[in-house]
């Protein structure tokens, strides 16, 4: 959980810094997919966790 957490946001950051460098506005940059993908890792664990304990 700490290895993803930490993915995310050097992700985030270098996406942010790459978008910064080329001129663009927007303060704080999310990517669509990988909001989906966390909450799908978030639902998928809580319900493996409800399944097989």
């Amino acid at each position: 959980m700490i290895v993803l957490i930490t993915t995310v946001i050097i992700y985030v950051a270098t996406v942010n810094l790459i978008f910064y460098m080329a001129g663009g506005n927007i303060p704080i940059y999310a990517p669509g997919t990988l909001v989906v993908a966390l909450l799908g890792y978030v639902l998928g664990t809580y319900l493996y966790s409800k399944i097989y304990e």
